[in-house]
């Protein structure tokens, strides 16, 4: 994992108080990330060794671990990332919509 996010909810399961979801132990944090896939399983077609992903996963059954270094994700929660602006003038004028 490159960056991780950590939202509210990853806080409200450290402390034992989100009502939603109890992990089993034991449990490695996070739900949302970034970073660079190492590789895919079998059947995988969405998404490309080496290609930049976020990954937001939160509900989804055994699909956290984004504050490890590195981390399963379920392809189907993962999305790709637009490639990184060339120049830092082109990351200033660009636009984020």
């Amino acid at each position: 994992m490159h960056a991780v996010g950590v939202n509210p909810a990853d806080t409200y399961i450290r402390s034992g108080t989100y009502a939603f979801y109890t992990p089993q132990l034991p449990y490695t944090p996070g739900f949302d990330g970034a970073g660079i896939v190492d590789e895919v399983g079998t059947g995988v077609d969405t998404v490309k060794t080496g290609e930049r992903v976020f990954v937001a996963a939160l509900g989804t059954p055994g699909c956290s671990g984004t504050y490890a270094e590195l981390a399963v994700i379920d392809a189907a929660r993962s999305t790709r990332c637009r490639p990184p602006c060339p120049s830092a003038r082109a990351r200033r004028s660009a636009s984020l919509a």
